[in-house]
């Protein structure tokens, strides 16, 4: 089910919202409370419900109008980040032997739970069902890097901080 959601990892969300400060200047002025909770419903709406308590996380305390031009940058880059993605899926036309080059690779970096659902998947897919497939799961691994990646940087940052 997640896999074929293809949503943005919680971490991107995270970092996206942080930078929405920074854009401020770049987007329409704080338009009250009103209009801020329209704003979390249609940013809800646009994410994987997963990455939504890692948002939620991100802006909890901040003021109204800190929520307001992080959650529009986040907007902006589910909106565009995935016409993006899109485009990207789109040209991307590997040859069958590319195709299945690929997809051995990216069974080898999920457990072996995912990979068995994921090998049923796919023996059930045709030719262009399988590249998106491919592509889908192509992104699931690249989130399960990014956040095995965050989390030794935690680690690294806590064993440090205890010496």
């Amino acid at each position: 089910e997640g896999l074929a959601e293809g949503a943005p990892p919680g971490q991107q969300l995270r970092r996206v919202a942080a930078a929405g400060e920074e854009l401020a200047g770049e987007q329409p002025p704080y338009l009250g409370e009103q209009a801020l909770a329209e704003l979390w419903v249609e940013v809800g709406e646009l994410c994987n419900e997963a990455d939504l308590p890692a948002l939620e996380d991100e802006l909890d305390g901040l003021p109204p109008e800190e929520q307001w031009g992080s959650l529009l940058a986040v907007r902006r880059y589910l909106l565009d980040g995935e016409a993006e993605e899109q485009r990207s899926f789109e040209l991307w036309q590997p040859s069958g032997e590319e195709l299945l080059a690929v997809w051995s690779d990216l069974l080898v970096k999920v457990s072996a739970e995912d990979a068995a659902e994921m090998r049923t998947l796919w023996e059930k897919a045709d030719g262009d069902e399988r590249r998106a497939l491919a592509w889908d799961v192509r992104r699931y691994v690249a989130d399960l890097e990014e956040e095995e990646e965050a989390m030794a940087v935690e680690r690294r940052g806590a064993e440090e901080w205890s010496r």
